[in-house]
C-alpha cells in the first residue's frame, strides 16, 4: 500500500466503512423490524381472532342454560311420561308446555325449533314449535306435521346422557324429512334427556339454533381478513368461497389439512396460535387460529388470514439498505466520505430509534427523511401508530373485561399452577372479607379451612393433570374461610384456562348460606308434614295431587305413589265432584277455606266425615300455583256431637216438662199456705204464725225457682231462627219496659250506633234485660250509669255493657254464670241467681261467648259476642 495515496486510502477506507456500515445496518434494521413489526402483526391478528372466537362462543352461550331450564319446567315431564305410556298428554300440561316453548322462542330470535321428542314410537316428536324466518313469530306444528327423529345421531347422543347432562351438537345444515333444507340453514342443536320415575329417559328437549347470522357476523368482525371456521376434523363451516362451506355434507373431502398443511397441527393441539404460512399459491400470509367452545361443549376453530405486510416491509427495507451500500461503493473517492456521512447519519438515527423503540416502546425518528432511509422512517412511523392504536384497543378490551369480571354476581378467582391467586373480582373480595387487591399473590389455601388445607395442594395438582370444567367437591360439603375466620358454605366450579403465560384455573365460587338455610327449613317443614296426625295433601289448581303425607296414607288407605299425579277423585264421592272444583276456584282467588265439613271415600269404599282446611300455595311472585289441604277425620266427633245434642235435647225437654208439671202443685201449696196464714193469724200461738210465714215464703220462692228453670229450658228448646236484628232498637225497647225502675233509680242508659246482628229478637231482649236489670239492682251510692258499645271483630260484634255498680270479685267471674249461684245473702238483693246463667245460654246459642271484667267497688263490664250480618256482594 506504500504507493497508494492518502486520498485513495481515505476513499477505500470510506468505501469499506460505507460497505461495512451498510451491511451492519441491514442486519440490525432487519432484526429490529422482524422483532417488532412482524411480531406485533402476529400478536394483533392473534388477539383479533381470539375476540372473534369469543364472540362466536358468546352467540350461543345461553342455549345450554335454556335447554336445561325448559326441561325442568313442571309440565314437560308429564307430557313425555304420557307419550311414553301411549296416552294423550294432559291438556293442562300440554298447554303450559306450549306456553313455555313459545315464550322461550319469542325471547330468543335465533332459536328456530324447540321440540319435545319422546323415546317411544321411534323417537317421534311430541311437541314442536318452529320459526320460519328469523324475525317471524313462533308457530306450533300440528300433530300431522310431527316427525320421527329416532335415527338422528343427536337423538341417540342425547338419550345416552346422564340426568342433568347436556348434549351440544356440531354446527351442521338443517335437514327436514331427511333432506338438507334449502336455502341452507346451519344449525347448532342442544339437547337434554328428561327422566320420569324410572332411571331411563322418557324423552328429551331439543333446541335448534340458527347460526346463519352468527357466522355472517364473523366476516364483519374480521374486517379485511379472510375468515375460516372448521370443526375438529378440519371440515369447513365458513369459507371465503361460500360453495366450500359445509361441502363435506355433500361428499367433498378436502379440508383445512389439505389446503393449509401449515395449520394442520391446530386441529390436534387445540391451542390458540398465530404464524406466517405459505398459501398454495405461494403467497406469504399471516394466519391466526383460536378455538371457540359452543354451548359449553362443542369446539370449533376460527382462522383468519391476511397478507404478510410486516415481512414485505422488512424485505423492502433490507433491499433498500443493500442498494444504498452498493451505490456508496461505486461512487467516486471524492464523494465517498460525503455520501457515507449523508447515508449513514439518517440510517444510524433510524437504527437508534428502532433500538430505543424495541427497549422502551417510544419511537423517536429523525425529522429529515430522504431516500430509502425516509421510506424506512415512514414505515416505522406507520408501524408505531398501528401498534399504539392496537395497544389502546387492547387496553379498552382489558378494561371492559375487568368491569365485566368485577360486575359478575359470582365470586371469581384465577389461580396458577403454584396455587397463587392471580385474579380476584369484587364479589370474591366481599365474600372472603378482603380489600381490593389484597388476595393477589396469596396461596389459595388462605381461603381454605384448616380441616381441608393439607389436602388442597394435591387436589390442585390433580386438576392441572386432567384439566376440564367440573364442579369441585364431588358430593362433599365445601366451606370457604373468610379473613375474620368465619367459615361460609360454598359451591365451586372449576374451569381450565390456557394463556401464552401458561395454564391457570378459574374458580367460580357461590355463597350458598341462604340456600342451605332454606334447604334446612324445607327439611324441617317436610318432617313436620310427615309427622302430622292430619292428612296433608298438596295439589295443583287443576286438582292433581303433588304431595301425600303418611297420615293421608293411613287415613284414606292409598299410598303416596298411587295418588301423586292423579286427581282427588279416588277419595271424593261422585256426588261431591263439583264441590272440589268450587273449593279450588276459591283458593285460586287467594281465599283460605277454614274447617269445611264434607265427606271422603276410603280405599275400602267406606265414607267418613272430614273437616278440610284449604290454603293457597304461592310462588316467589305471590301468584297462587296450588293448594294445600289438611283433612281430619271427624266421624267419631260428629257421632259424639249428635249424641250430646240428643242428650241435651232430652235434658231440655225433661227440664221443661218437670218445671211445667211442678207449677200446679206449687201454686196450690202457696195459695193454701197464704189462706191458712190469713185465716188463722192471731188464733194460734206466735210460733205457728212464724211457721206459716216461713212456709208461704218458701212456696213462693220455689215457684220463682221453677219459673226460672222453665225459662232456662226454653232458651234452647223454644228459640226462634236467627235473623238480622237491630241491637239498638232492642235496647230501646228493654229500657222502656224497665222505665219505672230507671226513673226510680235516676239511671242513665247510653248507647249509640249499635249494629245489626244475627239474633233471636226475643232472646236478645231477654239478654239485655238481664244485664241492664242487674246493673240497676246491684248499684252503688251514685245513680246508675250504664254504657253499651260494640266493635267489629272479624265475623262477630263484641258488645260491652259497663256499669258503675258495686262490682264483682274476680274470683267469682266464672261462678256467677252458673245456675242458682248468688254472691249475696238472700233478702239483701232479690232474685234466684239464674239470670246470668240464662244470659250465658242465650249468647252461646247465638254462637258467641260471654265473660265479665270487674273489681269490687269499681263497677262491672259484661263482654259478649254476637254474629255479624254477612255482607252481600253487589
Amino acid at each position: 500500500m506504500g504507493g497508494v495515496t492518502i486520498a485513495r486510502r481515505f476513499t477505500l477506507a470510506a468505501v469499506a466503512a460505507a460497505l461495512f456500515t451498510a451491511i451492519v445496518l441491514a442486519i440490525v434494521v432487519d432484526f429490529s423490524i422482524r422483532s417488532t413489526l412482524y411480531q406485533s402483526e402476529l400478536q394483533a391478528q392473534e388477539a383479533s381472532t381470539a375476540r372473534i372466537a369469543s364472540d362466536l362462543s358468546g352467540e350461543v352461550r345461553g342455549v345450554r342454560q335454556d335447554v336445561e331450564a325448559v326441561a325442568l319446567a313442571a309440565p314437560v315431564e308429564a307430557v313425555l311420561a304420557a307419550s311414553q305410556a301411549g296416552r294423550p298428554p294432559p291438556p293442562a300440561a300440554l298447554a303450559e308446555t306450549l306456553r313455555v316453548f313459545q315464550a322461550e322462542m319469542a325471547a330468543k330470535p335465533s332459536y328456530v325449533q324447540l321440540r319435545l321428542i319422546g323415546r317411544a314410537r321411534g323417537g317421534r316428536e311430541v311437541v314442536r314449535v318452529d320459526r320460519n324466518e328469523p324475525d317471524a313469530p313462533p308457530n306450533v306444528v300440528p300433530e300431522a306435521g310431527l316427525q320421527s327423529k329416532g335415527d338422528r345421531p343427536y337423538v341417540t347422543e342425547t338419550l345416552n346422557r346422564a340426568p342433568g347432562e347436556v348434549y351440544v351438537s356440531s354446527i351442521e345444515l338443517n335437514r327436514e324429512h331427511g333432506k338438507v333444507q334449502v336455502p341452507h340453514m346451519p344449525v347448532l342443536r342442544a339437547g337434554v334427556p328428561v327422566f320420569a320415575a324410572s332411571d331411563r329417559p322418557v324423552g328429551m328437549v331439543i333446541i335448534n339454533v340458527d347460526m346463519r347470522e352468527s357466522l355472517k357476523r364473523l366476516q364483519r368482525l374480521s374486517g379485511a381478513a379472510a375468515v375460516y371456521v372448521v370443526d375438529p376434523q378440519g371440515r369447513y363451516l365458513v369459507h371465503p368461497d361460500p360453495a366450500r362451506a359445509f361441502a363435506h355434507e355433500f361428499g367433498a373431502a378436502k379440508g383445512l389439512a389439505e389446503d393449509f398443511p401449515g395449520l394442520a397441527d391446530v386441529l390436534t393441539t387445540g391451542a390458540q396460535t398465530a404464524r406466517e404460512i405459505e398459501t398454495p399459491g405461494g403467497m406469504r400470509t399471516v394466519a391466526a387460529a383460536a378455538p371457540a367452545l359452543l354451548g359449553g361443549a362443542t369446539r370449533v376453530f376460527v382462522i383468519t388470514m391476511t397478507p404478510s405486510g410486516g415481512a414485505a416491509a422488512a424485505r423492502n427495507a433490507r433491499w433498500a439498505i443493500l442498494v444504498a451500500a452498493v451505490a456508496a461503493v461505486l461512487i467516486g473517492a471524492a464523494l465517498a466520505i460525503f455520501l457515507a456521512r449523508g447515508v449513514s447519519r439518517p440510517i444510524v438515527e433510524i437504527t437508534e430509534a428502532a433500538r430505543h423503540f424495541a427497549d422502551s416502546g417510544d419511537l423517536r425518528l429523525p425529522s429529515r427523511r430522504t431516500g430509502e432511509a425516509g421510506v424506512l422512517a415512514d414505515t416505522l412511523e406507520r408501524m408505531h401508530a398501528t401498534i399504539r392504536e392496537r395497544n389502546a384497543a387492547l387496553e379498552r378490551d382489558e378494561k371492559r373485561l375487568r368491569q365485566v369480571i368485577d360486575g359478575a354476581p359470582t365470586a371469581m378467582l384465577m389461580v396458577d399452577r403454584q396455587g397463587l391467586i392471580q385474579l380476584s373480582n369484587a364479589r370474591a373480595d366481599d365474600l372472603f372479607g378482603y380489600a381490593h387487591g389484597e388476595l393477589l399473590g396469596r396461596k389459595i389455601e388462605t381461603l381454605t379451612p384448616e380441616s381441608a388445607r393439607s389436602q388442597h395442594p394435591r387436589h390442585l395438582e390433580g386438576f392441572f393433570a386432567r384439566p376440564e370444567a367440573r364442579a369441585m367437591g364431588g358430593g362433599r360439603e365445601l366451606f370457604g374461610l373468610r379473613k375474620d375466620g368465619q367459615e361460609v358454605p360454598v359451591e365451586i366450579g372449576l374451569s381450565p384456562i390456557e394463556t401464552p403465560e401458561g395454564s391457570f384455573t378459574l374458580a367460580a365460587v357461590i355463597d350458598v348460606s341462604e340456600r342451605r338455610a332454606a334447604e334446612m327449613l324445607q327439611s324441617r317443614l317436610v318432617a313436620i308434614v310427615e309427622s302430622s296426625q292430619d292428612a296433608i295433601v298438596g295439589k295443583t289448581l287443576d286438582g292433581v295431587v303433588t304431595s301425600w303425607n303418611s297420615a293421608a296414607e293411613a287415613l284414606f288407605g292409598f299410598a303416596a305413589k298411587q295418588m301423586i299425579g292423579r286427581t282427588m277423585s279416588a277419595v271424593i264421592p261422585k256426588r261431591l265432584a263439583n264441590e272440589e272444583q268450587d273449593l279450588l276456584r276459591r283458593v285460586a282467588q287467594g281465599e283460605k277455606v277454614q274447617s269445611f265439613e264434607t265427606v271422603r271415600r276410603l280405599r275400602n269404599g267406606r265414607e267418613i266425615d272430614v273437616s278440610v282446611t284449604l290454603s293457597p300455595l304461592v310462588d316467589s311472585h305471590g301468584r297462587v300455583i296450588g293448594a294445600s289441604s289438611i283433612s281430619r277425620d271427624i266421624t267419631e266427633a260428629k257421632r259424639r256431637q249428635d249424641e250430646l245434642r240428643r242428650s241435651n235435647a232430652s235434658l231440655e225437654q225433661f227440664a221443661y216438662v218437670a218445671s211445667h208439671d211442678l207449677q200446679e202443685p206449687l201454686r196450690m201449696v202457696a195459695n193454701f199456705t197464704d189462706l191458712l196464714a190469713k185465716r188463722y193469724k192471731g188464733q194460734l200461738d206466735e210460733k205457728a204464725d212464724k211457721y206459716l210465714a216461713f212456709a208461704s215464703e218458701g212456696a213462693h220462692r220455689m215457684q220463682r225457682l221453677v219459673a226460672d228453670l222453665l225459662a232456662y229450658s226454653r232458651v234452647g228448646s223454644q228459640g226462634k231462627p236467627l235473623v238480622p236484628t237491630s241491637s239498638g232498637a232492642v235496647i230501646d225497647a228493654v229500657v222502656r219496659s224497665l222505665g219505672a225502675k230507671v226513673r226510680e233509680t235516676e239511671a242513665v242508659v247510653e248507647h249509640k250506633g249499635l249494629p245489626e246482628v244475627l239474633a233471636d229478637e226475643v232472646q236478645l231482649g231477654q239478654l239485655f234485660q238481664n244485664l241492664i236489670g242487674n246493673a240497676l239492682k246491684f248499684r252503688g251510692e251514685a245513680p246508675p250509669r250504664i254504657t253499651i258499645t260494640a266493635t267489629r271483630a272479624g265475623g262477630f260484634w263484641e258488645f260491652r255493657v259497663a256499669d258503675n255498680g258495686i262490682g264483682i270479685d274476680p274470683r267469682f267471674a266464672e261462678r256467677i254464670f252458673q245456675m242458682f249461684q248468688r254472691l249475696h245473702e238472700r233478702g239483701i238483693y232479690e232474685g234466684s241467681g239464674i239470670g246470668l246463667a240464662i244470659s250465658k245460654q242465650i249468647v252461646e246459642r247465638h254462637g258467641g261467648a260471654i265473660r265479665v271484667e270487674s273489681e269490687p267497688g269499681s263497677g262491672a263490664t259484661f263482654i259478649f259476642t254476637l254474629r255479624a250480618v254477612p255482607e252481600v256482594d253487589a
